[in-house]
């Protein structure tokens, strides 16, 4: 009985995990380190709450920025950007890609749900989903692919601070593009 068990849970995880796509599909799978910023650089409705690196498939600076209008703790909506930026000075990369004066050098970009659970102690963990929607013209293969995201972060007086986590574009396109 315990090896029918065994093999159908083995089947069942087989089957819940999809094949690659093929020996060209792209995957990216990063870590994180971030430090928060809460500044209001770009528009009012957009915060600019996580900065950091991203080390791994892809180096250099990543940005979490929330869309106040859909924020509704503990839930909320996010715009990501991963520029190919210094990782060793995130603030010294430019704000605003838009800017042809200060021109930031976006990889890609995205959107994503995302959740925080409750904290235990000092430390919260997040979670989030999404979907790829710019890319540089050398990542063109990553348009339209989920993302996942996640990590956790400290609280120091009530507020964030400082925290960690993975990132990873997976290598099948969504179904919601």
């Amino acid at each position: 009985m315990k090896k029918i068990f065994i093999g159908i849970t083995a089947l069942a995880l087989l089957v819940a995990s999809p094949a690659p796509a093929g020996d060209n599909a792209p995957w990216l799978e990063s870590y994180t380190a971030y430090y928060f910023a809460g500044d209001p650089v770009r528009d009012p409705s957009w915060l600019l709450v996580w900065e950091g690196t991203i080390q791994g498939d892809v180096n250099g600076v990543i940005r979490w920025w929330v869309d106040l209008a859909e924020w509704f703790p503990p839930d909320y909506v996010t715009r990501w950007e991963v520029l190919d930026c210094d990782p060793g000075d995130p603030s010294s990369c430019p704000y605003d890609p838009d800017d042809p004066d200060d021109p930031a050098p976006v990889i890609m970009a995205g959107y994503s749900a995302g959740t925080n659970f409750a904290p235990v102690g000092d430390v919260v963990e997040w979670s989030g989903k999404g979907i790829v929607t710019f890319v540089a013209p050398q990542y063109a293969e990553w348009f339209g692919r989920r993302t996942t995201e996640g990590g956790w972060y400290y609280l120091v007086g009530g507020g964030p601070t400082n925290g960690g986590g993975t990132f990873m574009i997976y290598d099948r396109p969504s179904n919601k593009h």
